[in-house]
C-alpha cells in the first residue's frame, strides 16, 4: 500500500477503502477483523439489568 493511500485513509479524503486495505491495516497493527450478524439493538431494561450484573 502505497504512503499516498495511507496518508489519504488518515486524513479522510479517500473516498473508498476496500475490504483487503482494511485487512492489511488491521494485520499491520495487530488487529482482527470480525463479521458477525447484525442483532436488534438492546432494550433499556436489557441495559439496566447488564450494568446491573456489571
Amino acid at each position: 500500500m502505497s504512503r499516498a493511500t495511507i496518508s489519504g485513509i488518515e486524513n479522510a479524503t479517500v473516498a473508498e477503502v476496500g475490504v483487503r486495505k482494511i485487512i492489511a491495516i488491521c494485520t499491520v497493527l495487530g488487529l482482527q477483523l470480525m463479521v458477525q450478524e447484525k442483532t436488534q439493538r438492546p432494550t433499556l431494561q436489557q441495559l439496566l439489568k447488564e450494568q446491573h450484573n456489571a
